[in-house]
């Protein structure tokens, strides 16, 4: 249903570098066009085939509702592992959808501006607010997945819970500055003013992705299971902590 390669499951593109260099573009003027460094990276969502997408959300539904019947003879653990599959496939869209809430655009949190800086952060607040009640509902979606201790799938779901933070901080870290707060007399003022509202909310998701990822790690290792899925843990602790977690280039069986 995907037009593009996926990247950890998701119909997105991703562009960012290493999390060792760390650098900003900034404008003529020496302002930054975005908050956060390149390291946050950008993510922009490529729409599925509605068709295909239909097709197996109602194939998912038909798998978990033979599970749930009970009756289940054979093999019962290659059976738990399509049910998880199907619950896990059913919440990615879901998880996709999340991701393509986009920020509110023209907001401006100067005081220079306070009739316009208190209506910015009405709009932000209602976006923010939503936002992160949509990633609340998830994580308990993913939370029950992991309690199903399938290996594969539970190590899968334990990496949606980092990436759902991290994605929703990468957001605000990579906001782009609104030009006329770029721009001007008061640009730096009014650019970091900007910045400083967004960073504050997004420095706490970071550090929740970060602790998500360490517990993914930690299933991992509980569970016996390692993947691709446990490999990606391991790469975004290195994206986000360097220092903590370099890169690993051994090679594994």
């Amino acid at each position: 249903a995907c037009p593009v390669p996926l990247i950890d499951g998701t119909c997105m593109k991703l562009t960012r570098i290493a999390s060792i260099p760390r650098k900003l573009r900034v404008t003529s003027d020496g302002i930054p066009k975005r908050c956060g460094d390149e390291t946050q990276g950008e993510l922009v969502m490529v729409p599925r085939d509605e068709r295909r997408v239909k097709a197996a959300m109602v194939a998912y539904a038909a798998a978990m509702a033979e599970y749930e019947k009970g009756g289940i003879t054979g093999d019962t653990r290659g059976a738990l592992y399509w049910y998880a599959q199907s619950r896990f496939g059913k919440l990615e869209r879901q998880y996709e959808q999340y991701l393509a809430m986009q920020i509110p655009g023209n907001l401006t949190f100067s005081d220079r501006q306070p009739a316009l800086r208190d209506q910015s952060r009405k709009r932000f607040t209602g976006w923010f607010t939503g936002k992160s009640d949509l990633a609340i509902s998830m994580k308990k979606d993913y939370e029950q997945i992991i309690h199903l201790k399938d290996g594969a799938v539970a190590i899968a779901a334990a990496a949606r819970l980092g990436s759902i933070s991290q994605n929703f901080s990468v957001q605000l870290f990579r906001a782009e500055i609104p030009i006329d707060q770029r721009t001007g007399p008061y640009a730096e003022e009014t650019s970091q003013a900007y910045c400083d509202e967004l960073l504050k909310m997004a420095e706490p998701l970071q550090q929740f992705a970060e602790t998500s990822y360490e517990a993914c790690l930690s299933t991992s290792t509980k569970l016996g299971w390692f993947s691709d899925w446990s490999r990606t843990c391991e790469r975004e602790l290195g994206q986000l902590q360097p220092d903590r977690y370099p890169k690993a280039f051994e090679l594994r069986r």
